[in-house]
Protein backbone atom coordinates (compact mmCIF):
# COMPACT_ATOMS: atom_id res chain seq x y z
CA UNK A 1 0.00 0.00 0.00
CA UNK A 2 1.56 3.22 -1.15
CA UNK A 3 -1.19 5.52 0.14
CA UNK A 4 0.30 6.43 3.54
CA UNK A 5 3.95 6.75 2.57
CA UNK A 6 5.92 9.88 3.33
CA UNK A 7 8.60 11.22 1.03
CA UNK A 8 11.64 12.02 3.15
CA UNK A 9 14.94 13.42 1.87
CA UNK A 10 18.10 12.79 3.85
CA UNK A 11 21.63 13.93 3.07
CA UNK A 12 24.55 11.55 3.54
CA UNK A 13 28.00 13.02 2.89
CA UNK A 14 26.58 15.69 0.62
CA UNK A 15 24.36 13.40 -1.45
CA UNK A 16 20.59 13.60 -1.19
CA UNK A 17 18.57 10.39 -0.89
CA UNK A 18 14.79 10.46 -1.13
CA UNK A 19 13.03 7.70 0.76
CA UNK A 20 9.41 6.59 0.70
CA UNK A 21 8.46 5.41 4.17
CA UNK A 22 5.54 5.03 6.51
CA UNK A 23 7.80 6.04 9.40
CA UNK A 24 7.67 9.45 11.06
CA UNK A 25 9.57 11.83 8.76
CA UNK A 26 11.29 13.55 11.68
CA UNK A 27 12.57 10.20 12.92
CA UNK A 28 13.85 9.25 9.46
CA UNK A 29 15.62 12.61 9.18
CA UNK A 30 17.17 12.05 12.62
CA UNK A 31 18.40 8.61 11.57
CA UNK A 32 19.78 10.09 8.36
CA UNK A 33 21.68 12.71 10.35
CA UNK A 34 23.11 9.98 12.62
CA UNK A 35 24.21 7.98 9.59
CA UNK A 36 25.76 11.06 7.98
CA UNK A 37 27.69 11.76 11.18
CA UNK A 38 28.87 8.15 11.42
CA UNK A 39 29.97 8.06 7.75
CA UNK A 40 31.87 11.33 8.20
CA UNK A 41 33.58 9.97 11.34
CA UNK A 42 34.73 6.89 9.43
CA UNK A 43 35.92 8.98 6.48
CA UNK A 44 37.86 11.26 8.81
CA UNK A 45 39.87 8.30 10.09
CA UNK A 46 41.88 7.90 6.89
CA UNK A 47 42.37 9.58 3.53
CA UNK A 48 42.32 6.15 1.85
CA UNK A 49 38.78 5.24 2.93
CA UNK A 50 36.22 5.78 0.17
CA UNK A 51 32.60 6.68 0.70
CA UNK A 52 31.66 3.11 -0.27
CA UNK A 53 34.12 1.73 2.26
CA UNK A 54 32.71 4.03 4.95
CA UNK A 55 29.15 3.01 4.08
CA UNK A 56 30.08 -0.69 4.31
CA UNK A 57 31.86 -0.18 7.65
CA UNK A 58 28.84 1.71 9.01
CA UNK A 59 26.48 -0.97 7.76
CA UNK A 60 28.57 -3.67 9.43
CA UNK A 61 28.68 -1.70 12.68
CA UNK A 62 24.92 -1.19 12.65
CA UNK A 63 24.29 -4.85 11.76
CA UNK A 64 26.51 -5.86 14.67
CA UNK A 65 24.51 -3.62 17.01
CA UNK A 66 21.24 -4.98 15.62
CA UNK A 67 22.43 -8.56 16.10
CA UNK A 68 23.41 -7.84 19.71
CA UNK A 69 20.06 -6.18 20.35
CA UNK A 70 18.25 -9.17 18.82
CA UNK A 71 20.23 -11.56 21.02
CA UNK A 72 19.48 -9.45 24.06
CA UNK A 73 15.76 -9.38 23.17
CA UNK A 74 15.80 -13.17 22.70
CA UNK A 75 17.44 -13.60 26.11
CA UNK A 76 14.83 -11.35 27.69
CA UNK A 77 12.02 -13.33 26.03
CA UNK A 78 13.48 -16.55 27.46
CA UNK A 79 13.77 -14.98 30.92
CA UNK A 80 10.21 -13.65 30.77
CA UNK A 81 8.95 -17.07 29.69
CA UNK A 82 10.79 -18.67 32.61
CA UNK A 83 9.38 -16.06 35.02
CA UNK A 84 5.86 -16.68 33.73
CA UNK A 85 6.34 -20.43 34.16
CA UNK A 86 7.60 -19.82 37.72
CA UNK A 87 4.54 -17.67 38.43
CA UNK A 88 2.24 -20.37 37.06
CA UNK A 89 3.96 -23.01 39.22
CA UNK A 90 3.74 -20.73 42.24
CA UNK A 91 0.02 -20.19 41.68
CA UNK A 92 -0.51 -23.96 41.53
CA UNK A 93 1.52 -24.39 44.74
CA UNK A 94 -0.48 -21.63 46.44
CA UNK A 95 -3.76 -23.29 45.47
CA UNK A 96 -2.51 -26.62 46.80
CA UNK A 97 -1.42 -24.98 50.06
CA UNK A 98 -4.83 -23.30 50.38
CA UNK A 99 -6.49 -26.71 49.93
CA UNK A 100 -4.22 -28.18 52.60
CA UNK A 101 -5.03 -25.29 54.97
CA UNK A 102 -8.76 -25.80 54.38
CA UNK A 103 -8.36 -29.53 55.03
CA UNK A 104 -6.43 -28.79 58.24
CA UNK A 105 -9.14 -26.34 59.36
CA UNK A 106 -11.80 -29.00 58.80
CA UNK A 107 -9.76 -31.59 60.67
CA UNK A 108 -9.16 -29.09 63.51
CA UNK A 109 -12.89 -28.34 63.69
CA UNK A 110 -13.65 -32.07 63.91
CA UNK A 111 -11.03 -32.56 66.62
CA UNK A 112 -12.33 -29.55 68.57
CA UNK A 113 -15.87 -30.94 68.35
CA UNK A 114 -14.66 -34.34 69.56
CA UNK A 115 -12.77 -32.66 72.38
CA UNK A 116 -15.90 -30.77 73.46
CA UNK A 117 -17.93 -33.99 73.37
CA UNK A 118 -15.24 -35.74 75.39
CA UNK A 119 -15.18 -32.90 77.93
CA UNK A 120 -18.97 -33.05 78.22
CA UNK A 121 -18.90 -36.83 78.74
CA UNK A 122 -16.40 -36.42 81.59
CA UNK A 123 -18.70 -34.06 83.50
Amino acid sequence: MMENLNRVTIVIHGTEYTLMTDEDPARVEELGAQLDKKVREVLDQSDRITFSDAAILCAMDYLNLLDKADQSADNMRVQIKEYLEDVARSKIEIEELKRQIDKQKRENAILEAKLKVSDLEKK
